[in-house]
């Protein structure tokens, strides 16, 4: 039997897009993302951007901006388990090494009255 040799993987930018998206909101108290505002930089930076994600790819890490719309909760604790479910989800499905993940929290949406 003859040995298969490995070839190349590749991992197109909206399916990271799309796991980050998926990510972010599986958190409890996230209740959608938010506009990533307009940045000059990002003519000199390679960013990929889409639906209130930048991520910034640099050999085989990433960083990783999420703004979000959440609920009046704990900001700083949902912040982290943003953090956490993000960057552990990219490890798994995609093996990439994940060197931030920044959350910007743009608006609280509150309960209506």
């Amino acid at each position: 039997m003859e040995e298969v040799r490995e070839g190349k993987i590749t991992v197109g930018p909206q399916v990271l897009l799309d796991i980050v998206r998926q990510a972010a909101l599986y958190t409890e108290g996230v209740v959608r993302m938010a506009s990533v505002p307009p940045r000059v930089d990002r003519i000199f930076r390679r960013l990929i951007a889409g639906d209130g994600i930048e991520l910034e790819i640099q050999g085989s890490c990433i960083t990783i901006d999420v703004y979000l719309v959440v609920e009046a909760v704990d900001l700083m604790s949902l912040s982290h388990k943003v953090q956490k479910e993000v960057a552990r989800t990219v490890d798994k499905l995609v093996g990439l090494e994940v060197e931030a993940v920044n959350v910007h929290i743009e608006d609280v949406a509150y309960p209506d009255a």
